[in-house]
């Protein structure tokens, strides 16, 4: 596990904030930190430059964003195994000292790192055992709070998920609808229920003349010439639970309940956000809303061929 290209950080953040990255005193000072010139009132607090001049700021800034980058460099080589020695931790606290980085700069610089590695692990829409144990394993070793990391965690499960079912691998969960002799259970998610319905109108126009017969009545004479069209929408009638077995699709919903057989199923399609089934002794197509169709496909196609 690595990345193939090295993690490349731009920071630059203001004079106020540099605090939370480097080791330099609370309170604006006087001097310039750097060359000793004295900063002016109008430099201090109006243009910000609270501890450095503009020439030594620009110079700080570089060395910053040197230290940000050895250290995430350095570290994105050395978890390439999915783990640090103490030699490599050693290292990693030598280059902190050296460049006086704070916490929150060394949570930076491993940030990054971590992002480059996980960039790598996913790039052929493929998680192994393997991966998923050791970016864990790295994410605790670098203590990431997981709130700010929660799309790559999510992602790396779903991407985990996916693995095993193209290995062959279904789960067997636990659910509470009633199993047949032999049926396990291999999924169960929510679903909202779509059907076809074919919706006839009327188009056309009236023939023929009105005659006023009272105010604000007329009788027409002629006759209204129209001929009928239909056309397909798509109407939600029912949301509920929905899980795959190893012998069937089962649907229970707020107002109707039912099972389809895998014998029975024709196809399915996979759209973005649905799932629709086509089976025999069912003319209206039926679409399954769910919050990750393209695992509930692969489940029912795993499913089906076994």
């Amino acid at each position: 596990m690595g990345a193939k290209e090295l993690v490349k950080i731009t920071f630059s953040p203001s004079q106020s904030q540099l605090g939370k990255y480097l080791e330099i005193p609370v309170q604006p000072t006087p001097n310039c930190l750097k060359c000793s010139k004295p900063l002016s009132f109008w430099q201090r607090w109006i243009l910000g430059r609270r501890y450095f001049c503009k020439d030594c700021y620009q110079e700080i800034l570089s060395e910053l964003n040197q230290g940000l980058n050895q250290y995430a460099q350095y570290l994105q080589k050395a978890i390439k195994d999915g783990n640090l020695s103490l030699n490599e931790e050693k290292k990693l606290k030598e280059i902190q000292q050296k460049y006086k980085l704070t916490k929150e700069a060394v949570k930076l610089a491993s940030t990054n790192a971590y992002f480059k590695v996980y960039q790598e692990v996913i790039s052929d829409r493929k998680v192994t055992d393997e991966e998923l144990e050791q970016i864990n394993e790295l994410r605790r070793k670098l203590e990431l709070p997981e709130e700010e990391i929660a799309p790559t965690l999510q992602t790396l499960a779903k991407l985990h998920f996916l693995t095993q079912l193209e290995e062959g691998i279904l789960p067997e969960i636990e659910t509470d609808i009633f199993l047949r002799k032999k049926e396990v259970a291999h999924y169960q998610t929510f679903a909202e229920l779509y059907e076809e319905r074919v919706k006839r109108e009327y188009v056309g126009g009236h023939s023929g003349f009105s005659i006023r017969i009272a105010k604000g009545v007329y009788w027409r004479v002629g006759g209204f010439k129209g001929r009928p069209i239909e056309r397909t929408i798509i109407t939600q009638i029912d949301q509920g639970k929905l899980v795959v077995t190893n012998k069937r699709l089962v649907f229970s919903g707020e107002r109707k309940s039912f099972s389809v057989p895998f014998s029975r199923l024709i196809d399915l399609e996979l759209f973005k956000d649905a799932v629709k089934i086509n089976r025999e002794g069912k003319v209206k197509k039926e679409y399954f809303v769910v919050r990750d169709p393209e695992i509930l496909a692969k489940i029912i196609t795993l499913a089906v061929n076994q």
